[in-house]
This record gives structure tokens, C-alpha cells and sequence, in this order.
């Protein structure tokens, strides 16, 4: 049947017409009919049609309609999918259900790709609900990557790749009850660039090439992301980032700004198309997986990346198309996604909070040009405070102490808790990358050595007071310990004693909030949680009023 469709789909006149439409379906289910009339087929569907598939963005609207009605936490089942909602509200905005956002944590090889799955166990213990892992395209594909031609293989059949590495994870992952979310990234095969020449002149020329990343192939990624989908797809992947930080030019490369933006629109268009259409992927799919541009000027390029993916104008956020701009048309598609990802690397909890309310009214402006659906949630999908790096790392921002890293840790979870638009928190990583090391960034909640940092205790049981008028605070608690017995004990250093000072009840995901009046906060010195079994960091404006007795006892009787 196979060789009977191949040979058809090359004869001409009328009998072509026909076969061109049985030729789509023909690549769902004979992945291996390959050669020359594939790569027309995937230019057909892939590249020359992105931005004109209505048929498309109406599947797209209707598959995003009812993921909008699941929680977070819900597998993605079609057969149980409800129907699209009719009153615009997502179920995880309901102003009467538990609330917060999942907790994200990444790792990189040797520890999450362990495969006894040891480190993956302790990211379950500390509280993580989702895995991130970036699969980078070079590392699977067959033969040498840095080649300048395709190796011959069918590229959309996912057994001519080698998912090895990945597979352990994910299992390993699954067998810790831990979600999976995936990111495609770069580097990527030279062949797959427009130009290898390029990557290769880059190697050579640059002391700080880290990948290959210029032009990749839109043809090239549709098949790629195919053959993704194909295998991962009855894999209950939690959900998919199309590339890794695409406004980062070591990651994504093209002549100019404009232009790396839009190809990134192109491939989120082929790779979105490409999981769902050919691979019957239905699930969670991320737009942006974007940097931090820290400063908040929409014409900053960080930021007008986002703007001119939409097809907006960075400065104004008014439509452009027509002359200048040929590949945005005159009526562009609308971007119908999950939600946005984000990675807001900042100094501190005020700029990552501002960052995100930026985010958020860009959102808004090109929701209001129809450029995105509206109230479009944030994914944190990667996130971190360093506190130390190498002066060749990519990026960054300024270090922090450790003291401050658990600090700024728990300001930011409640952050993410009070903005029900925050649907995901990140951290990124467990580990250090270490003390030496080229390229290293440290913001993980362990050293390089194992040695746990004030972040990890912090991680498990967070904590964050705030002053409020009238002399009152705010107590914010997230215990992500997954033993939790759905209360924590709010503990006041007293007359230098630590005492219970209020009983806080959890909700599903472990979260609570309290305001206490002056009269009980004026008598309280430091604050510490106590979830019965795991305490948090003490929190207090003189750091000595920390060391009341009974430093380590957590009980809830």
C-alpha cells in the first residue's frame, strides 16, 4: 500500500490533485513513504501555506477551548475532553477553587537523565509537580551533525532517531508521579540550516559559538517536530515549548531581529500543525518559551521579539504588514496556544514582578489587535536566582547571596500565588553547575558538591511576610511537600521562644494565606512555618532574632 501510494502520488493531471490530499493522510499512517515528493508535501502544508490555514486555526481554536477547561494538573485525554466552554472563563480562574501555580523543576545531565532515577525521586520528595527537559534536535538525529547535507532517512518516522536518553527520563519520571513538559531546542543538525556553511564559518570564527542555530529549515523542523510527536505521543507528555529562549540569538539566529522573530512564528505555526494534524498530538502547547528583557522598553529586542512575532510594530504594538514587512501579510493568523512561557531571569523579586505585569499588557495589546486569544496565562517554564556564573555565560544577571536566593525564592512564589495569570513556577536547577567551568550558571538549590543551599529548605516550605496598613502582616505559605497534612503552623519567635501563633489550612496544592491584626504581629520577632514535618526559613528584619530556642523542632500535634 505503501509503494502503491508513493507511485500514485507522482502521476499527473487529475489523478494528481487527488492523491496530493490522500499524500497528507498517507504520512500519518506510512511514515516510511518517503523521498523528494515528501519534502513537496511538507512545503505544501508546512511552509508556503502557514499563514492562510483557516482549516487549521479552527482545530487549533477548538483543541486550546478545551484545554482551557482542564486544570493544570489534568492529564490530556481527547476522549474525556468537555466540550468548549461558553462563558469565556477558564475553570482555573474560578474564584472558588484551589489556586497557584505548579511548580517546574529542570535539571540537566548527569542527574535527571540518572537512570536509576534517584535525583528525579528527590525532585518528587521537594515538592515539584512537572519535569522540564530540553531535547536538543542535534543530539537524536542519525549520523554526524555537523554534516553539510541530510543524511538519507525518512526524518518524519520517529524510529530513525535515537530517543534513548529521553525515554529514561520520562520514565523514570512518570514512575515519581512527576508531569513532563518538553522543549525542543537548538543546537540543531548543521543540514538543517538554510546555510551550513554558516554554522561551520560561526564554529571556526567565533570564541563564544555555543550551537548551531542560523535559519534553521522550516521544512526541516515540521519534520522533525512529526517525528516528536509520533513518538512521545502515548506518552502523556504534560505539554510542549516549540523552542528554547527563540530571542536569544545563540539560539536562534537569522540577518536581523525582525527576521528571527518571524521565522520563530513560522516554526511555532509548522511545529504546532505538526504535533497536532500529522502526529494526532493533542495536548498543552506553549507559545514563546521567551528570555527576560529586564528592561521594559517594548522596542528592546528581548521584548520587540514578541511584538514582531505577532506581527506587531514594537514601539506602537499597532498591525504591520504590507511593504518592509513581507512576511507579515495583511490579515495574519491568530496565535492560538495554551499560554505563554516565560522565563523572567532578574536581581530580584521586584523587577521579576514587574517583568511579568509588562508581559502581561503585551499580551493584552495584541489580544486586542487579534493577534492572540485574550487573558492568555504565563508559564514560568524556566526560572532561577544565581548566585554565581562565569563571566562567558549566556545571559544573566547579577548574583545574589545565598541567604538572598531563598529570600527572593519565596517572594516570587507568592508573586505567582496572588497573580492568578501565573499558572507555572520554575526552578532551574537542582544542581550547581559547579565552581568552575565554562559557560557555568549557578542558581540551583543544591552546590555542585550536594550540599543543600537555604534554597532548598526554603523550596519545600516557603515562606513570605509582608508589612500591611495598620501595622498587620501578611504570612504567605506554600508547602510543597508532598507528605503535607493539609495544615501548617504558623511559629512566631516570641520572648525568644518559638510558639504557634496561627493554624493555616492548606488548600489542594498546598498553598494559604493569612492577614494577622498589629496587636499579634507587634509581639512576633521572626516568623518560621512548620508544615509537621519539614520547617521553613525564618523570616525576620534582624536575621539574630533567627536563633530563638528550639531552632529545629516541627510538630503539629
Amino acid at each position: 500500500m505503501i509503494a502503491v501510494a508513493c507511485h500514485r502520488f507522482r502521476q499527473p493531471g487529475l489523478v494528481r490533485i487527488f492523491f496530493l490530499s490522500f499524500w497528507a493522510l498517507s504520512l500519518a499512517w506510512f511514515p516510511g513513504c518517503s523521498g523528494g515528493d515528501e519534502d513537496a508535501q511538507f512545503n505544501a502544508d508546512y511552509v508556503d501555506d502557514y499563514e492562510s490555514d483557516l482549516l487549521e486555526d479552527q482545530a487549533q481554536q477548538a483543541e486550546v477551548a478545551r484545554l482551557d477547561l482542564l486544570d493544570d494538573l489534568d492529564d490530556v485525554d481527547v476522549s474525556q475532553m468537555p466540550a468548549a466552554a461558553t462563558t469565556g472563563v477558564l475553570r482555573s480562574q474560578s474564584t472558588t477553587a484551589a489556586h497557584g501555580p505548579l511548580s517546574i523543576l529542570q535539571d540537566e545531565d548527569p542527574h535527571f537523565y540518572d537512570p536509576s532515577g534517584q535525583w528525579l525521586g528527590e525532585a518528587h520528595d521537594l515538592g515539584a509537580e512537572v519535569i522540564r527537559t530540553i531535547l536538543l534536535w542535534r543530539n537524536v538525529v542519525p549520523g554526524d551533525f555537523k554534516a553539510l547535507t541530510r543524511p538519507s532517512f525518512n526524518a518524519t518516522d520517529p524510529a530513525q532517531y535515537n530517543w534513548a536518553k529521553y525515554d529514561t527520563l520520562i520514565k523514570n519520571a512518570q514512575a515519581h508521579n512527576l508531569r513532563v513538559l518538553i522543549t525542543l531546542a537548538a543546537p540543531m543538525p548543521y543540514w538543517a540550516s538554510e546555510e551550513p556553511q554558516h554554522c561551520v564559518d560561526q564554529e571556526h570564527n567565533d570564541p563564544k559559538f555555543w550551537s548551531c542555530s542560523w535559519k534553521p529549515r522550516i521544512k526541516e523542523y515540521a519534520k522533525f517536530v512529526t517525528a516528536v510527536g509520533r513518538h512521545f505521543k502515548d506518552q502523556k507528555i504534560w505539554g510542549f515549548t516549540l523552542w528554547n529562549e527563540p530571542n536569544i540569538n545563540a539560539f536562534l539566529s537569522d540577518e536581523h531581529g525582525d527576521l528571527q522573530s518571524w521565522r520563530y512564528r513560522k516554526m511555532w505555526f509548522a511545529g504546532r500543525k505538526a504535533l497536532r494534524k500529522t502526529a494526532g498530538v493533542r495536548g498543552r502547547v506553549f507559545f514563546g518559551d521567551q528570555a527576560n528583557g529586564l528592561k521594559q522598553d517594548p522596542s528592546a529586542f528581548n521584548w520587540a521579539f514578541l511584538r514582531y512575532a505577532l506581527c506587531l510594530d514594537p514601539a506602537s504594538g499597532m498591525p504591520i504588514h504590507g511593504d518592509g514587512h513581507g512576511t507579515c501579510p495583511d490579515s495574519p493568523r491568530k496565535v492560538w496556544t495554551t499560554g505563554v512561557a516565560f522565563h523572567p531571569y532578574s536581581p530580584d523579586p521586584t523587577v521579576t514582578r514587574s517583568s511579568l505585569r509588562f508581559l502581561e499588557s503585551l499580551l493584552d495589546g495584541a489580544a486586542q489587535e487579534h493577534r492572540i486569544q485574550g487573558a492568555r496565562p504565563i508559564y514560568i517554564t524556566e526560572f532561577g536566582y544565581l548566585t554565581d556564573k562565569a563571566t562567558d555565560a549566556l545571559g544573566g544577571t547579577a548574583v545574589v547571596t545565598l541567604p538572598q536566593q531563598a529570600q527572593y525564592d519565596n517572594q516570587t512564589d507568592q508573586d505567582g500565588y496572588d497573580d492568578r495569570r501565573i499558572h507555572t513556577l520554575a526552578q532551574y536547577e537542582l544542581f550547581d553547575d559547579g565552581p568552575n567551568g565554562k559557560g557555568r550558571w549557578n542558581c540551583g538549590l543544591k552546590l555542585s558538591d550536594g550540599t543543600p543551599k537555604p534554597a532548598y529548605p526554603a523550596y519545600r516550605v516557603s515562606l513570605n511576610v509582608t508589612d500591611v496598613s495598620g501595622g498587620g502582616v501578611k504570612v504567605f505559605a506554600l508547602t510543597r511537600n508532598p507528605g503535607r497534612t493539609g495544615v501548617v503552623i504558623v511559629q512566631g519567635n516570641v520572648a525568644n521562644q518559638w510558639v504557634p501563633v496561627e493554624t493555616l489550612k492548606l488548600d489542594a496544592l498546598g498553598y494559604a494565606e493569612v492577614t494577622l491584626p498589629a496587636a499579634m504581629a507587634s509581639q512576633v520577632a521572626a516568623w518560621r512555618l512548620c508544615d509537621g514535618q519539614y520547617l521553613s526559613r525564618c523570616a525576620a528584619k534582624d536575621a539574630s532574632r533567627c536563633t530563638a530556642a528550639d531552632p529545629t523542632h516541627c510538630g503539629i500535634p
